[in-house]
């Protein structure tokens, strides 16, 4: 799921108007419907407003932000409260979750996950499915409204995996919650149910974690970690790490987005990508995997990433791109059929953002 907005949600805010597409299973695009027969092979605009921001797609449930206001956009809320309004009733539209307007991001667990967490006025709140310990609160009781984690006020970003959650403050990298593939970092396979710092590094910038396998970047370096089933890390290799290993040499990485076992980076606005490819979700033109970075295309001006469960999407000159498993039309390109290479959405070049969900994606222009 998610990787999102990864350096714009420290730089340039992108207000806009919230499209949606593939699965509605579970109520998941919030458009007022649920069932399989609901759900859209092409985007469908969510309401008339314009001031959507910082989507986030889980595995049965989505999330938003508006004018710093936090959103529960649909899904499955039964039985751990996935979608923090303090219930376990089920959603089909979007629901504001309290009434604070200092929201700054959220972010939906992925891959079999029912957790959730934001930050707020610098504030870490996870809330939903603890049973590995997962929103680092220090037990393994559901939550079913955001509660805060500990006391500080300078966390920045917040990554919630399937079972485990990895966060920033102060650029130090901090990791809790499932540890069966070593995802936390901490060179070790022990579960976690509060917050510990991944090594003493202070200049991490962005993470994103999925379905065990984690990435991480700091002072233009790529780092990965955890299962590595099929290259998912891009060190060459198909054996799990437990501690953050350097990917190549270069310098000059912006953004990377993990999706179940592959991954999508940026890099001097260069798309790459390796892993699982066996939906065509690396954009390759096979369903080869690859252990290694590897260059998707020629282009330059590559501004933005995201992944779901086995697709891929992209944005450049403002253009939306998707590739990959299209078995719901989570694609966005009107039919089933899946891609092995990026497709572009529709014709339209002012697309600000995009954010993949399990089998759904939503986006913003």
């Amino acid at each position: 799921m998610a990787g999102i907005l990864k350096m714009r949600a420290r730089s340039v805010v992108l207000y806009g108007r919230l499209f949606v597409f593939g699965s509605n299973s579970g109520g998941q695009l919030g458009i007022g419907v649920v069932g399989a027969g609901t759900s859209k092979s092409s985007p469908v605009q969510l309401g008339s407003l314009a001031d959507w921001m910082l989507m986030t797609g889980g595995t049965d449930f989505s999330h938003g932000l508006r004018s710093g206001t936090l959103w529960a956009l649909g899904g499955d809320n039964s039985p751990n409260g996935g979608l923090g309004d303090g219930t376990v009733v089920n959603k089909s539209s979007p629901i504001q979750i309290g009434s604070e307007v200092d929201w700054s991001m959220v972010r939906s667990g992925r891959y079999s996950a029912e957790h959730a967490g934001g930050i707020r006025a610098g504030k870490l709140f996870m809330w939903g499915l603890n049973v590995h310990g997962q929103l680092g609160l220090g037990d393994i009781a559901i939550r079913s409204s955001p509660v805060q984690v500990g006391a500080a006020t300078d966390w920045t970003y917040v990554s919630p995996g399937a079972s485990d959650t990895l966060a920033l403050r102060g650029g130090k990298l901090f990791a809790w919650g499932l540890n069966t593939d070593g995802q936390l970092g901490l060179g070790d396979i022990t579960r976690r149910s509060s917050p510990v710092q991944v090594g003493a590094a202070t200049d991490w910038s962005v993470i994103d974690t999925s379905g065990g396998a984690v990435h991480g970047i700091r002072g233009g370096l790529l780092f990965g970690w955890g299962r590595n089933v099929q290259g998912a890390l891009g060190d060459g290799t198909q054996v799990n790490k437990s501690s953050p290993v350097q990917i190549g040499s270069e310098t000059d990485w912006t953004s990377v987005s993990q999706g179940r076992l592959h991954t999508l980076g940026l890099r001097a606005g260069k798309l790459f990508s390796w892993g699982q490819g066996f939906q065509g979700q690396l954009g390759l033109g096979t369903t080869t995997y690859y252990s290694s970075p590897v260059q998707v295309g020629s282009e330059t001006d590559w501004t933005m990433i995201a992944t779901g469960e086995y697709h891929s999407y992209g944005i450049r000159a403002g253009k939306l791109f998707a590739w990959g498993d299209n078995d719901v039309g989570q694609l966005g390109l009107g039919n089933r059929t899946n891609r092995l290479s990026p497709v572009q959405v529709g014709s339209l070049s002012d697309w600000k953002s995009i954010a993949g969900g399990l089998d759904w994606a939503l986006a913003v222009r």
